[in-house]
């Protein structure tokens, strides 16, 4: 990027993540048309309040009150620039009303988003396919 103030980790994977998620006070996505990215998990996991567009936290209705949510406006970016800075500042102050602990996000996550419930989750969706003919 070539950006004095942009810092690009390519190298962290799996483990070595975790540091670098606890260092921070918060995760800040501003972004559209990803669905619900893994980064979204593995800062909650971390302990980390999230500041994300409102399309991601449509993707799971579930983790919605986990999320601090700010729309898009494409054809006024500047709005959309200030609102998601009051609601980052909101987070960081703990002024915002869905404000949940570490724990609580740490267990929303583990529980929804682990291996096994995945696999009860695919497994549930199969089960409800019609019998074949």
């Amino acid at each position: 990027m070539g950006l004095r103030n942009v810092i690009v980790f390519s190298d962290l994977i799996g483990p070595f993540l975790a540091p670098l998620y606890q260092a921070s006070d918060l995760l800040v996505l501003p972004s559209k048309g990803e669905g619900f990215p893994l980064v979204i998990q593995e800062a909650l996991a971390c302990d980390l309040p999230v500041v994300c567009s409102a399309e991601t936290v449509g993707a799971d209705a579930a983790v919605s009150a986990f999320l601090s949510a700010v729309a898009l406006n494409e054809r006024d970016p500047e709005a959309t620039t200030l609102a998601f800075c009051a609601q980052i500042d909101s987070v960081l102050s703990g002024s915002d009303a869905e404000g949940h602990s570490g724990p609580e996000r740490f267990r929303f996550v583990s529980q929804r988003y682990s291996w096994p419930a995945c696999a009860t989750q695919y497994l549930d969706l199969i089960l409800s396919l019609p019998a074949p003919i």
